[in-house]
């Protein structure tokens, strides 16, 4: 293992010792860990290989002893556990999807599943991935839902424990009637300092029967309802749509989500899925994390769908696949976003935008359509080949 090496995994043990580290810093320093290990195992066989390859007269002793040390150096001490989330489950689904300008830098649109024009005939209602997605669980049994990310459960948050926020005697936490949150709640005291009460707070609500939810959150809404606060008054039409999505969801999920708000609001308020949809009438619910073509998970939102997994709740990853959009001209070349780096300048100028407006333009810039077809196609095909 070289000494390069040899220093970055000694830099991550380092780091995942310092108790100070969050969470989110711990997952990206074990994924970096694993890495620098399995890296290390892989060119190590090869290397193990060669020399049986190549130096078959060299004592085993001494093959064994170079073994033993190249082990010592890559071996995980006893007091390092790596971070390993569970794999929230997958679902895919397919999509109408408008085609994107190469020079755009908006997000996808897509065509909603009931829109008249899928008949033939009628106006194209466009829609976000997520309300694509919406539509998808709609269909499946799940009348209800928002997408509203982490709002979602700040605001159920803000109902269950709107008296520990708002009413604790903690000194310099609200020093102003309009205040939104205490001043200290993105801060590691808002837990010390109210770790009683909330730890409390968070039995009772584990605990809570169907009309308990429902007073607790009549109580807040008939006395707070429109006051500038962590809960989203906008998100829910009453206090029983509220009510609904708690008793949904479950009482022991809740609880263990409002907990982990309560103890890390910093790290734990952004990263929450797009999507939660239930059912009222089942009291069944899901918490899916949307994600359009290539779209990839945060380590944020990977701890919070391993800790919903852990808590019981029923969460998954929508992979939505967009469909009817015209292919480009050649596999190797990709579009970029704008905040992804740009192809050369050669690489530009050769490689197609579109089938049909290099072909048009092709045949402006000369005066024998037929000749600059060919030369087009040819070079097409070259630019395939250094692709591949």
């Amino acid at each position: 293992m070289s000494n390069a090496a040899v220093m970055a995994l000694e830099v991550v043990y380092k780091a995942l010792r310092d108790p100070e580290v969050r969470v989110g810093h711990r997952l990206t320093l074990s994924s970096r860990g694993q890495k620098l290990i399995t890296s290390f195992s892989r060119r190590q066989i090869k290397t193990s290989k060669k020399r049986k390859i190549n130096d078959e007269n060299v004592d085993n002793n001494e093959h064994q002893r170079q073994a033993n040390d190249n082990e010592s150096q890559f071996s995980v001490p006893s007091d390092i556990k790596f971070m390993e989330p569970r794999e929230a489950p997958r679902v895919v689904i397919e999509g109408r999807s408008f085609e994107m300008d190469h020079k755009s830098g908006f997000r996808r649109v897509f065509i909603r599943g009931d829109s008249a024009v899928h008949a033939g005939q009628g106006d194209v209602v466009a829609c976000s991935v997520e309300e694509l997605a919406l539509g998808h669980y709609a269909e499946r049994g799940y009348p209800q839902g928002l997408h509203a990310e982490g709002s979602t459960v700040n605001s159920l948050f803000g109902l269950l424990f709107w008296h520990i926020i708002y009413e604790s005697e903690v000194p310099d936490a609200m020093r102003l009637v309009h205040q939104a949150v205490p001043l200290d709640l993105d801060y590691p005291n808002f837990y010390l300092a109210r770790k009683i009460s909330i730890d409390e707070r968070v039995r009772e609500v584990a605990g809570m029967t169907d009309g308990d939810v429902a007073d607790a959150v009549s109580r807040v809404w008939s006395q707070h309802h429109g006051e500038i606060s962590i809960v989203n008054w906008d998100l829910f039409k009453s206090e029983q749509h509220a009510t609904d999505l708690i008793l949904s969801l479950g009482v022991s999920v809740v609880s263990l989500i409002c907990d982990r708000l309560a103890r890390d609001h910093r790290f734990t308020r952004s990263g929450f899925p797009d999507l939660v949809v239930w059912n009222p009438s089942t009291k069944e619910s899901r918490i899916v994390e949307v994600k359009g073509p290539n779209d990839r998970l945060s380590t944020k939102q990977i701890l919070w769908l391993d800790y919903l997994l852990q808590a019981g709740a029923v969460a998954e990853v929508c992979h939505v696949n967009a469909i009817g959009a015209k292919m480009m001209q050649t596999k190797g070349f990709r579009v970029l976003s704008p905040s992804k780096k740009k192809p050369s300048r050669d690489e530009a100028s050769s490689a197609p935008r579109h089938r049909d407006k290099n072909l048009s333009r092709a045949s402006k810039r000369t005066t024998s359509p037929h000749n600059s077809s060919s030369e087009d196609f040819e070079q097409f095909e070259n630019l395939s080949k250094r692709k591949k």
